[in-house]
């Protein structure tokens, strides 16, 4: 996470708001050593026209999935249920 001071005059916050959104950083805005603000990209929506690539370009767990679905049966295994309120 990034750190820019209000203090600081050769912040150019056009180009700053720019890497945001390019490079989808956050960054903390300090006054003195306070953090006052974040400024962070905003949460782009993917259409569902897309879900079929996007799951295409996941890598494969390849030979680790089978350790990788017993680890989660262990977690599984590991965590309490939660009380069902409907019983």
């Amino acid at each position: 996470m990034e750190q820019h001071s209000l203090a600081d005059s050769n912040v150019d916050w056009q180009a700053l708001l720019e890497h945001v959104v390019r490079d989808r950083v956050v960054v903390e805005v300090q006054q003195d050593s306070a953090t006052v603000a974040r400024i962070l990209p905003v949460a782009s929506a993917m259409p569902l026209s897309r879900l079929n690539r996007a799951l295409a370009a996941i890598p494969s767990l390849g030979e680790d999935v089978e350790s990788f679905a017993a680890e989660l049966q262990s977690c599984r295994q590991a965590l309490p249920l939660e009380p069902n309120p409907w019983d």
